[in-house]
């Protein structure tokens, strides 16, 4: 509590400072925990409220693209604590695609319900912790780029995932694995820039690759790796599988 409130007295400092002016009938003090843009926030970390994730779960099945695109951006919104999200709602977004015909089959139905499920089953997310090693893990999934950004005891931050597009979905494995690295670290940037980290892949050609002292003359050919290179050579870390 003495450091908390520490905290709240140096919070009061720099609005005072920068002539920042609070209603005191709409704050909150020395709460275990707060709701706060969508989220619950607490000693432990960040969580989807019960009532945005009852919406989500009581939203009926869409019947066009309409409901579906707010579907969507009803589940987007929770989208950091959902691992391989892009991935699962892949038979989602066909539907969304330019001269498609609006067909609920199966496929959609179980991608559906099991993204209702997958937010029941979502991680918290800790806090950030300058003090704790960082370790986001990029996966090149069938349909989609996947990280997972960690924190110190292999908790984690946050999940982040989007879909390939068309021209990417024709790239070869290892640049497709390139492509979820440079994703990941895009992605996480504010939280990667001036720090070491560890990147985790689960691809041993593309970690060879990047570990290699030996000029990187041999892939000359491969824009995608050579990009990748140059972003990367931006951060200060190393890459394991």
């Amino acid at each position: 509590m003495a450091h908390h409130r520490l905290v709240v007295g140096e919070v009061l400092s720099r609005l005072k400072r920068y002539h920042i002016r609070i209603k005191p009938s709409e704050c909150e003090w020395f709460k275990p925990s707060v709701v706060y843009l969508g989220h619950k926030v607490d000693g432990d970390g960040l969580h989807p409220t019960q009532n945005k994730a009852d919406d989500l779960l009581n939203a009926p099945t869409p019947s066009n693209v309409s409901e579906l695109q707010s579907y969507l951006r009803l589940l987007n919104f929770y989208g950091k604590f959902l691992p391989n999200l892009s991935t699962l709602l892949h038979p989602l977004h066909k539907l969304l695609c330019k001269n498609v015909p609006w067909v609920w089959t199966e496929a959609c139905d179980v991608a559906f319900q099991q993204s209702k499920q997958h937010l029941l089953q979502s991680q918290l997310l800790v806090h950030y912790d300058v003090n704790k090693e960082l370790r986001p893990a990029c996966m090149r999934q069938l349909m989609g780029s996947g990280q997972s950004f960690r924190n110190g005891e292999e908790r984690p931050i946050a999940f982040a995932s989007r879909t390939l597009s068309k021209s990417e979905k024709n790239y070869a494995q290892i640049e497709r694995e390139a492509l979820s690295l440079i994703f990941g670290v895009k992605k996480f940037h504010k939280y990667l820039y001036g720090r070491m980290f560890t990147i985790i892949t689960d691809h041993k050609p593309l970690t060879a690759i990047l570990i290699s002292k030996v000029p990187h003359t041999h892939i000359s050919g491969c824009n995608l790796l050579i990009l990748f290179l140059l972003v990367l050579s931006l951060f200060s870390s190393i890459i394991v599988n």
